[in-house]
């Protein structure tokens, strides 16, 4: 499992992964899945397609780890690919090709990182979403898409450890395997519900996934989210 090659979660999508960087990611997010034995493959050494493994894929650069760590050698590496975005959970949005901004990446259930300088460039803002944070969730959604119009994901949380899911919680969620891995996830009804409120929004504020599957290939808000930050028409509009 901790060395395959490619990320079964990608299978059968428009996106490939690149992650520059080698070892752990310094910000050390609770439930860092880069960070953590579970992830796919080995991070001591980088992961960087090939031009022929790329295609006319989407490179999705630093889903593990961050663009803004050591930002000058992850450039240089990507300036190969012709189709790319970036992610990082620092407030810094300057790079050639749109950014994905996870806006509570450390400070998941305490705090939303308000950027103001660079905005242009966001391809989406991703909040890490469970139970107890649902009043960051508004605020984001408030500050990042209905005043700024850039499109909100929600990522729902997965944990490994029970202890990080507060006791007044733990009836939303279930263990259960994600993929490659068993977590406690939140449960579907409660993912429902949380997504519902918000899915008048759409597409302004989706969610990663669908409500019955975990894969991107159901899922293509990556790939819709890149096409408008390029100002392209996705014919298609991912369903969720």
């Amino acid at each position: 499992m901790r060395n395959m090659l490619n990320n079964p979660k990608i299978e059968g999508s428009n996106i490939i992964d690149c992650i520059p960087q080698i070892g752990d990611c310094p910000i050390k997010c609770q439930e860092c899945y880069y960070n953590s034995p579970t992830f796919y493959r080995i991070n001591t050494t980088p992961l960087i397609p090939t031009l022929e493994e790329v295609g006319d894929k989407i490179v999705r650069v630093n889903s593990g780890h961050d663009s803004n760590i050591n930002k000058p050698f992850v450039l240089e590496v990507t300036k190969q690919y012709s189709k790319k975005f970036y992610n990082t959970s620092l407030p810094g949005f300057d790079f050639p090709s749109p950014v994905v901004f996870t806006c509570n990446g450390k400070y998941t259930d305490t705090g939303v990182l308000i950027v103001i300088k660079n905005l242009h460039n966001l391809m989406y803002v991703r909040f890490r979403t469970n139970t107890w944070n649902i009043d960051l969730l508004e605020y984001a959604i408030k500050y990042y898409a209905l005043e700024n119009k850039i499109p909100i994901t929600l990522t729902f949380m997965r944990y490994k450890d029970e202890k990080n899911i507060p006791i007044a919680h733990l009836d939303n969620y279930e263990y259960k395997k994600h993929i490659l891995n068993s977590y406690f996830e939140i449960k579907q009804a409660v993912k429902q519900k949380i997504w519902y409120k918000y899915s008048y929004l759409m597409p302004l504020v989706g969610m990663c996934g669908t409500l019955t599957s975990n894969y991107c290939k159901d899922c293509r808000r990556c790939e819709w989210a890149y096409a408008q930050s390029m100002n392209c028409n996705l014919k298609e509009f991912p369903g969720q």
